[in-house]
């Protein structure tokens, strides 16, 4: 992952608070569970055991199961399920990130024991107890490993529209951008990763603040777009500006700025 350059005078604000809810969904008998959980940082983790819902309401349409993480064993916890647990992150200690960490590896070790699946409610996945683990992690907080990216065609010619789920487990909105050519999905995506990384380890980004090159950089600003998708998820789009300064529309000049290697055949 690279660097990410912050610059500019946006206003601070305040971020959200963290929303981490983990389910899961157990097939098999349950170990013995504590309620409330303490991290090494202070942080707090609470476990509650439910009864599943009804089966109709367990799983998104099988087309979408390749992007939310399900395979047929995992949506066969799923919906044998005889308990469902639920991991809430209430306190994130001294780290955010640390106490996300551990809430998830507490999750995948339940699934291990007791033959379930998570779902990862804010970032719209599903994994079994080793399918969130990246092959080569960057470090013990890999932000690869608790979000998704969602890539939406939006046009006939091939634009689309790439975008986060799970930021706001650590307390940071989400990021999105808009009208991107084809060809610049792969790029998109590690340099949305490498912003992800930087925010998920304690950095802010805030509205109107830029990011990446400064002599061509991505301006923050409030998202608007799809508020019916992200309902009351905050979330920032990143935006070109133009030769006065001012937000543009799209992303490409600031994103072939910052991150070139990832787009010279685009």
């Amino acid at each position: 992952m690279l660097a990410v350059a912050l610059f500019g005078r946006g206003r601070r604000w305040s971020p959200p608070a963290p929303r981490c809810m983990l389910v899961v969904s157990c097939a098999g008998p349950l170990p013995t569970l504590e309620p409330v959980l303490r991290t090494g940082g202070g942080g707090t983790i609470e476990v509650e055991v439910c009864e599943p819902p009804p089966a109709v309401e367990r799983l998104p349409e099988r087309d979408f199961w390749p992007y939310v993480g399900l395979t047929e064993d995992l949506a066969r916890r799923v919906m044998d399920a005889e308990h469902d647990v639920n991991v809430v992150l209430t306190s994130p200690g001294q780290s955010v990130a640390e106490t996300v960490l551990d809430a998830t590896k507490r999750a995948a070790a339940l699934a291990e024991a007791a033959d379930g699946c998570v779902r990862d409610l804010f970032a719209f996945r599903f994994f079994g107890p080793d399918t969130w683990r990246v092959e080569e992690p960057i470090g013990d907080i890999d932000v690869r490993e608790h979000i998704i990216l969602h890539t939406v065609p939006i046009e006939d010619d091939g634009r689309f529209w790439i975008h986060t789920h799970g930021l706001v487990k650590f307390g940071r909105p989400e990021f999105e951008i808009y009208d991107l050519s084809a060809g610049m999905e792969e790029g998109a995506a590690i340099a949305l990763n490498d912003m992800g990384q930087y925010v998920a380890l304690g950095a802010l980004i805030s509205p109107n603040e830029t990011v990446g090159d400064q002599a061509v950089p991505l301006h923050a600003r409030v998202g608007e777009r799809e508020r019916e998708h992200w309902e009351d998820i905050p979330v920032l789009e990143l935006v070109d500006v133009d030769e006065a300064g001012r937000p543009a529309s799209g992303a490409e000049r600031g994103l072939k700025a910052a991150w070139p290697e990832l787009f010279e055949d685009a």
